[in-house]
């Protein structure tokens, strides 16, 4: 959406790897389709790598916004997990979800967004 996206090698990452988003401004986003997900009500997780040069954040969905915006700036390296709330899917489908760059913290040199592993977990 208007902004490049990489793989980048992080032992300190699950898998040892994570996706950035190297944002430009408000509106840029990154879009993951996810394998069939069985019919029922999940909790979403993301881990993530948080630096001083990260954006802040809204998690979609299939275009419905889940929980509240994420500001991944961090004075120094991290990898923390955030708990993004519930989702509930009726069928057994593919989904989408949407990290869309929202602004950024005012000490952050960029909008850059980060997303390590997305985690659905039944309720």
């Amino acid at each position: 959406s208007g902004a490049t996206t990489s793989v980048q090698t992080d032992t300190n990452s699950s898998g040892g790897k994570w996706i950035e988003l190297a944002g430009n401004g408000t509106g840029d986003s990154i879009t993951f389709t996810t394998p069939s997900i069985v019919a029922g009500t999940y909790q979403l997780q993301m881990e993530w790598k948080g630096n001083n040069s990260r954006g802040i954040l809204q998690l979609s969905v299939d275009g419905t916004n889940l929980g509240n915006t994420l500001d991944q700036y961090a004075s120094g390296q991290s990898y923390p997990t955030t708990t993004f709330g519930n989702v509930t899917f009726g069928s057994s489908a593919t989904h989408t979800i949407k990290l869309t760059v929202t602004g950024k913290n005012s000490a952050s040199s960029s909008y850059q967004l980060s997303a390590d592993k997305l985690t659905f977990i039944g309720q």
